[in-house]
């Protein structure tokens, strides 16, 4: 136990003010990064046997960081639209960078989206559209192509065109 414990203090140590600067950066509210950042580093005590390279701990941190800034903008989901999301990164709907944003999917409730999609195509449409990522940065993330990112967005396209058509239509 104690072993794990110097482990996790040495991780917060290297990479903790980058957890808690990549989820404010995100979120923009010091609170809610702090609180995050301190959940991730206790569910790591769970973990910390296993995360002997530095390498493995560090991709290990970035996929927690990820969950937790998804989780939390999920738990804020219940009021809010992808029509609010949007008008915090997109200033108009002219300045969308996809047509299919705002062709309807703005009025989709993101409990719906989420209920709808994987959870790889919520980050794959987090990551695009509101960090506003390159398609070869997105890449690096998934470790993938930048064809096979363009490939999943289209793909995640027509689903979404799809899902406007079938919800309209109720």
């Amino acid at each position: 136990m104690r072993a794990a414990t110097e482990r996790v203090d040495r991780l917060y140590r290297q990479l903790g003010a980058g957890v808690y600067q990549r989820i404010y950066r995100r979120l923009r509210d010091r609170d809610v990064a702090l609180d995050l950042t301190q959940e991730i580093f206790k569910n790591l005590m769970n973990v910390a046997d296993t995360l002997e390279e530095s390498e493995r701990a560090h991709r290990y941190l970035f996929r927690c960081t990820t969950n937790a800034i998804h989780r939390y903008l999920l738990q804020q989901r219940s009021r809010r639209t992808m029509h609010d999301l949007l008008s915090q990164t997109v200033s108009s709907p002219a300045e969308a960078r996809s047509s299919w944003m705002s062709q309807g999917i703005a009025q989709i409730e993101l409990g719906t989206l989420s209920k709808h999609i994987s959870e790889d195509d919520w980050e794959l449409l987090y990551y695009r559209f509101f960090e506003e990522y390159s398609t070869k940065e997105i890449g690096e993330i998934f470790h993938i192509s930048d064809r096979a990112v363009r490939k999943r967005l289209t793909s995640l396209e027509r689903r979404l065109r799809s899902l406007i058509r079938s919800l309209e239509s109720i």
